[in-house]
Formats: C-alpha cells, sequence, structure tokens
C-alpha cells in the first residue's frame, strides 16, 4: 500500500524556512542600521572634537592679534607725528617752543641722543629709532592649519553649511590681514621711509590699513561662539 504524502508537513516545512530567512534578514538589517548608527555617532562625535580644535585655533589667533593690534595701535600715533618733523633730508626739525611736546608725544619711538641748534627758531633732534614690537606676528601669520586639515576630512560632509561659510569667511578676513601684515613689514624693514617721503606715506598707508582689517578681525572673533552653533 502506498504512502500517503503529508502536505501539511510540507507547508509546516516551507513555514520554518520561511521564518527563519526573516528573522535572519531582519537580523542582518539590524545589524547593519545598528553599525550605522554607531558609525555615524562616532563621526559626529569626532566632528565636534574637530571644530573644538578649530575654535582653539581661532582664540588662540585672536588672543595673539589683540596684543599685536594694541602695541601697532600704540606706535601709530607717534611715528606720524615723527613724520611730520621730517624733512627731505631726513632730518628731523622741532620748533623750539615744542621740544616738550616732541619728547612727550616721540617717547615710545626715538630715544633722543641729543639736541643741536638748526636755526633761529628751531632744533636739530638726533637719536635712535626705537621701534619694537615683542611679537610672532612680525614674522609668521594667524594660523590656518587646524581649519585646513578640517576641511580634508569626512567631517565635512556632515557639517551645517552655515557653520561651513561662517568658519571660511572668518578664515579669508584672517588671510587678508596676513597679507597685510607682510606688506607693511616688507616696507618697514626694506625702504628707507626717513629720507623718502613716498615711501613714508606708503607704510602710513599700509600701517593705517592694517589696523583698521585687525579690528574687524577682532570683532568677528567675538561671535565665534555664535559661530560654532550654527555647526550642531
Amino acid at each position: 500500500m502506498g504512502k500517503i504524502k503529508n502536505p501539511l508537513s510540507k507547508k509546516v516545512l516551507s513555514s520554518n524556512w520561511l521564518i527563519t530567512l526573516t528573522s535572519t534578514m531582519l537580523g542582518v538589517l539590524l545589524g547593519l542600521y545598528l553599525n550605522s548608527y554607531y558609525e555615524n555617532k562616532k563621526l559626529i562625535e569626532a566632528k565636534e572634537k574637530a571644530l573644538e580644535q578649530v575654535l582653539k585655533e581661532v582664540s588662540e589667533n585672536e588672543e595673539i592679534l589683540t596684543s599685536y593690534n594694541s602695541a601697532l595701535k600704540s606706535k601709530f600715533d607717534p611715528l606720524m607725528y615723527l613724520f611730520s618733523k621730517l624733512n627731505e633730508d631726513g632730518e628731523i626739525l622741532v620748533h623750539k617752543d615744542s621740544i616738550k611736546i616732541f619728547k612727550e608725544s616721540s617717547k615710545n619711538i626715538i630715544s633722543i641722543e641729543n639736541i643741536q641748534e638748526k636755526s633761529a627758531n628751531f632744533y636739530q633732534i638726533n637719536g635712535t629709532f626705537d621701534f619694537h614690537l615683542d611679537s610672532p606676528l612680525l614674522f609668521k601669520g594667524l594660523s590656518n592649519v587646524t581649519w585646513q586639515s578640517y576641511k580634508q576630512t569626512n567631517y565635512l560632509s556632515i557639517t551645517n553649511f552655515r557653520c561651513l561659510i561662517d568658519f571660511e569667511g572668518l578664515y579669508e578676513l584672517q588671510e587678508e590681514v596676513n597679507k597685510l601684515n607682510y606688506n607693511w613689514r616688507e616696507t618697514f624693514v626694506n625702504e628707507n621711509f626717513f629720507e623718502n617721503i613716498v615711501f613714508r606715506n606708503k607704510l602710513a598707508k599700509q600701517m593705517r590699513n592694517l589696523i583698521i582689517k585687525q579690528n574687524l578681525l577682532l570683532d568677528l572673533y567675538k561671535y565665534r561662539e555664535n559661530v560654532l552653533k550654527n555647526c550642531d
């Protein structure tokens, strides 16, 4: 007598196979999701730490620039006053009634060695130009290394566009300040502005523009915390 096939067994086996396959697929999908979730979480945390380093770079730049800007501004008016007393031969001539004012106005940039009578109304001042700026920015620019490194990472793809625009704008202005500072320094070091009014005017203009741009950048630095809020 032939065996009777049990269709129910096939259905049960088929059903078990389907349940096993579904469970496996769900497990794989859940694993992929969790893996993606934790990878993304790690990337976000790493991005936040990297942005903290960018903010640290900005803070350090602000500290250095604040000191440098203050020193430059303290020298600007005395230097312009000194320039106004130079004749075509680079001699410092001061009216006899203005000696006291000259000593007070130029004390931060010139060490007077002697005073000679030039004419009935004027004295010639002889001395040493004493213009010191104790700042690393005399020899290097404000740093952008951390920001440039940040832009080369995967963090860029998960960074708020507004955040990128704000930081990029800040660093672009910073680069303008670096260029102005370089140009001013080159004129100051290499040109004989004491004997040439063209170079004196050039130096004065460069120094004035540098201070103005520095002031703008320092104002922008104050809003760095607000910039960071756009980076969430």
